[in-house]
């Protein structure tokens, strides 16, 4: 019996040894490219080493997702929706040869889905934008949301200016999003 629990302890000792072994450099991986590698190199790796000390809690008892409530899933769709309209919007923009004027019919269908793609940015809570990615909520808004109130106001006005600057801020957002993609977490 004396030799069983033994020779189980060792088992048990050796997959927690070899999950440290991958579990180190990964979270210490994740907390440099959340945070930046000046910010880690400068006692950060302190936080995320620990952390994959205890890799058996977040591996098998920490989902992310099992936190999202019903309500919190529904409210994350209007990101969904909105980036998906705006991108639309985007495409429709760029179809056909530069420097071309486009027909009355796309300018209002550019119009229609970026109006579609403010009404489901403005519905998406700061809460949930900040359970989808810690941060996210200000360049949503600032950029995103701000780009789009921009670019419709624009043609609404014939606005170069608000065009320009509502261009740029949708511009920072894609940029930004990019950047932060694989930090994305979106339930399904």
């Amino acid at each position: 019996m004396s030799k069983l629990v033994r020779t189980l302890a060792t088992a048990l000792f050796a997959m927690y040894f070899w999950g440290a072994l991958i579990a180190i450099p990964y979270f210490n991986w994740q907390y440099a490219r959340h945070y930046g590698f000046a910010r880690w190199i400068l006692l950060g790796q302190i936080v995320p080493t620990a952390k994959a000390l205890v890799w058996p809690y977040f591996s098998l008892a920490h989902n992310p997702e099992s936190t999202w409530t019903d309500e919190e899933r529904q409210n994350a769709m209007h990101f969904m929706l909105s980036g998906d309209a705006s991108a639309a919007a985007t495409k429709l923009l760029n179809l056909g040869p530069g420097y071309t004027s486009m027909s009355h019919a796309e300018i209002q269908e550019i119009q229609r889905l970026r109006r579609l793609a403010l009404a489901e940015a403005r519905l998406v809570r700061d809460d949930v934008l900040e359970k989808v990615l810690l941060g996210m909520s200000k360049p949503w808004r600032a950029k995103h949301q701000r780009g789009l109130e921009l670019q419709i106001q624009a043609i609404e006005n014939d606005d170069t200016s608000a065009e320009l600057l509502g261009s740029a801020l949708h511009d920072e957002w894609v940029d930004w999003v990019n950047a932060h993609r694989a930090d994305l977490r979106i339930p399904r």
